[in-house]
């Protein structure tokens, strides 16, 4: 199979055009021999929302349906030989195609320079450009944020690892009509105390607040059980961006807080919350030794 020229620009992101930021989202590949246009552009924003705190995930992804839309529908017309009234000739580089959709202004959306190389297929190629320079970035900045267990492991779990704290940690099961969770971490003085680490560090800001709306709802029915606990929500924060809405998690969590009595600890309250837990686990130890 012989190999035929072809072109790629990328569609990039300028969140500051003074400060020059940019990521990559999305890359056209234009192959004139075989009338081949194609487009892919990244749904994906954890890498934006990553470096732009007020970036808007609603409206990027609306953009990127109606890109994909629209260039979809220019690569119909082409292999179809419907060439727009407009050009005379094929166009020599992607990004002669790229501009028609999304002009050049000074909007935060903006085409790189044309490369170009020889492919026996360029719709491989347009995959392989997309999977090294856009998709892997997405996965990288993804895999860097903390799940609840990675929260757990680096701040809270020295906490119960203390040797009078620990000599009280065991795990218990609360039931309610509605709602059961079985805690790794809970201890008895009077009434049960459990410890849950929420971990809020992810790009998504929609799963953020649907995490605080599901623990909120979560602790509600468990504060109906025959015997209610006192529940303690241990904190993961985000490390950049979407403080916010963050801010309005913690809100959401607690907004029933004078019925169910949730209590929040955050990150940079571990040394104060260890130093009160402690004293409290010894003050019971001495009253059972009595």
């Amino acid at each position: 199979m012989s190999r035929e020229r072809y072109s790629y620009c990328f569609l990039r992101y300028h969140h500051d055009l003074v400060g020059g930021e940019f990521g990559n989202i999305g890359v056209l590949l234009w192959a004139p021999d075989s009338q081949f246009l194609g487009f892919r552009c990244s749904s994906r924003y954890s890498r934006l929302s990553k470096f732009f705190m007020d970036f808007d995930s609603d409206d990027y992804r609306g953009m990127v349906s109606r890109l994909v839309t629209q260039f979809d529908r220019l690569a119909a017309d082409y292999q179809k030989g419907k060439y727009l009234p407009v050009i005379q000739e094929k166009p020599k580089s992607a990004r002669e195609l790229a501009v028609m959709v999304v002009p050049e202004d000074d909007g935060a959306i903006r085409w790189s320079k044309s490369q170009g190389g020889l492919s026996e297929n360029p719709d491989l190629e347009l995959e392989a450009i997309f999977q090294r320079f856009i998709n892997s970035k997405n996965r990288a900045i993804s895999s860097d944020r903390r799940d609840d267990r990675v929260v757990y492991d680096s701040v809270y779990k020295s906490v119960f690892e203390d040797t009078v704290i620990k000599s009280v940690i065991k795990p218990h099961k609360v039931e309610s009509a509605l709602a059961e969770y079985h805690f790794n971490n809970a201890w008895k003085n009077g009434a049960w105390n459990v410890y849950e680490t929420l971990s809020f560090d992810y790009a998504d800001r929609e799963r953020l607040e649907g995490k605080a709306y599901k623990w909120d709802s979560q602790v509600r029915h468990l504060s109906e059980a025959q015997a209610p606990p006192k529940i303690h929500l241990l904190l993961g924060e985000p490390r950049e961006g979407h403080r916010v809405i963050y801010n309005k998690s913690k809100d959401i969590l607690t907004s029933s807080q004078n019925e169910t009595g949730v209590v929040l600890i955050e990150e940079n309250e571990v040394a104060d919350f260890t130093n009160d837990f402690r004293s409290r686990v010894k003050a019971h130890l001495a009253v059972m030794e009595q």
